[in-house]
Protein backbone atom coordinates (compact mmCIF):
# COMPACT_ATOMS: atom_id res chain seq x y z
CA UNK A 1 0.00 0.00 0.00
CA UNK A 2 2.97 2.28 0.51
CA UNK A 3 3.70 2.06 -3.18
CA UNK A 4 0.30 3.53 -3.87
CA UNK A 5 -0.36 7.63 -4.19
CA UNK A 6 -3.72 7.62 -2.95
CA UNK A 7 -3.56 4.48 -0.23
CA UNK A 8 -6.50 4.62 2.18
CA UNK A 9 -8.08 1.97 5.31
CA UNK A 10 -11.22 2.35 6.21
CA UNK A 11 -11.89 0.29 9.83
CA UNK A 12 -15.32 -0.75 10.89
CA UNK A 13 -15.80 -0.13 14.10
CA UNK A 14 -19.49 1.23 15.49
CA UNK A 15 -21.50 3.88 17.38
CA UNK A 16 -21.08 1.50 20.68
CA UNK A 17 -17.14 2.55 20.23
CA UNK A 18 -18.24 6.25 20.34
CA UNK A 19 -20.86 5.95 22.98
CA UNK A 20 -21.62 2.98 24.78
CA UNK A 21 -25.08 3.04 26.16
CA UNK A 22 -26.08 -0.69 25.92
CA UNK A 23 -26.03 -2.57 29.29
CA UNK A 24 -24.54 -6.07 28.73
CA UNK A 25 -22.49 -4.80 26.11
CA UNK A 26 -19.86 -4.26 27.39
CA UNK A 27 -17.38 -6.21 25.85
CA UNK A 28 -18.66 -5.17 22.56
CA UNK A 29 -17.92 -1.57 22.86
CA UNK A 30 -14.59 -2.02 24.23
CA UNK A 31 -13.54 -3.77 21.30
CA UNK A 32 -15.25 -1.07 19.03
CA UNK A 33 -13.18 1.71 20.65
CA UNK A 34 -10.22 -0.37 20.41
CA UNK A 35 -10.81 -0.07 16.39
CA UNK A 36 -11.13 3.48 16.64
CA UNK A 37 -8.29 3.85 18.50
CA UNK A 38 -6.61 1.53 16.66
CA UNK A 39 -7.36 3.84 13.49
CA UNK A 40 -5.89 6.96 15.37
CA UNK A 41 -2.83 5.27 16.30
CA UNK A 42 -2.40 3.38 12.47
CA UNK A 43 -3.08 7.01 11.20
CA UNK A 44 -0.09 8.49 12.76
CA UNK A 45 1.96 5.33 11.99
CA UNK A 46 1.36 5.26 8.37
CA UNK A 47 1.20 9.12 7.40
CA UNK A 48 1.57 10.87 4.88
CA UNK A 49 1.71 7.59 2.76
CA UNK A 50 -1.62 5.80 4.21
CA UNK A 51 -4.61 7.60 5.35
CA UNK A 52 -6.85 5.51 7.48
CA UNK A 53 -10.19 6.16 9.01
CA UNK A 54 -13.24 4.09 10.89
CA UNK A 55 -16.60 4.04 10.22
CA UNK A 56 -19.09 3.92 13.22
CA UNK A 57 -22.41 2.72 12.00
CA UNK A 58 -25.43 3.01 14.45
CA UNK A 59 -28.07 0.10 13.86
CA UNK A 60 -28.27 -0.93 10.16
CA UNK A 61 -31.37 -2.46 8.52
CA UNK A 62 -30.07 -5.80 8.42
CA UNK A 63 -31.24 -9.50 10.19
CA UNK A 64 -29.08 -8.77 12.57
CA UNK A 65 -31.52 -5.67 13.52
CA UNK A 66 -34.61 -7.84 13.83
CA UNK A 67 -36.11 -7.70 17.14
CA UNK A 68 -34.87 -3.85 17.09
CA UNK A 69 -36.49 -1.46 14.33
CA UNK A 70 -39.26 -0.34 17.08
CA UNK A 71 -36.90 1.01 19.58
CA UNK A 72 -35.20 3.76 17.76
CA UNK A 73 -35.54 6.30 19.93
CA UNK A 74 -32.00 7.47 20.99
CA UNK A 75 -31.59 8.09 17.02
CA UNK A 76 -31.90 11.48 15.88
CA UNK A 77 -32.91 10.53 12.95
CA UNK A 78 -35.72 8.24 14.13
CA UNK A 79 -34.80 5.29 12.07
CA UNK A 80 -32.34 1.89 10.94
CA UNK A 81 -29.26 2.72 8.68
CA UNK A 82 -29.55 1.39 4.84
CA UNK A 83 -26.58 -0.23 4.01
CA UNK A 84 -26.21 1.50 1.05
CA UNK A 85 -25.80 4.74 3.36
CA UNK A 86 -23.05 2.93 5.27
CA UNK A 87 -21.42 2.07 1.95
CA UNK A 88 -21.64 5.66 0.93
CA UNK A 89 -19.62 6.65 4.29
CA UNK A 90 -16.79 3.98 3.63
CA UNK A 91 -16.41 5.05 -0.31
CA UNK A 92 -16.72 9.05 1.25
CA UNK A 93 -13.32 7.85 2.75
CA UNK A 94 -12.09 5.99 0.07
CA UNK A 95 -12.20 9.00 -2.41
CA UNK A 96 -10.34 11.75 -3.00
CA UNK A 97 -13.13 14.46 -1.15
CA UNK A 98 -12.09 13.01 1.89
CA UNK A 99 -7.68 13.56 0.91
CA UNK A 100 -7.33 15.40 4.00
CA UNK A 101 -9.01 13.55 6.34
CA UNK A 102 -7.34 10.58 8.67
CA UNK A 103 -7.44 8.86 11.78
CA UNK A 104 -11.22 10.12 11.71
CA UNK A 105 -14.38 8.42 13.32
CA UNK A 106 -17.10 8.93 11.06
CA UNK A 107 -20.30 8.57 13.08
CA UNK A 108 -22.91 7.52 10.78
CA UNK A 109 -25.55 6.35 13.36
CA UNK A 110 -28.42 8.62 12.83
CA UNK A 111 -27.40 10.94 15.82
CA UNK A 112 -27.34 8.05 18.10
CA UNK A 113 -23.86 8.94 19.58
CA UNK A 114 -25.45 12.99 20.46
CA UNK A 115 -28.92 12.27 20.90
Amino acid sequence: MEKESEATIVNIASAAGLLPNAPGLTAYAASKGGVVNLTRALAAELAPKIRVNSVCPGMVDTPMADGFRGNVGNYALKRLADPVEIARAILFLTSAESSYVTGAALAADGGRSFH
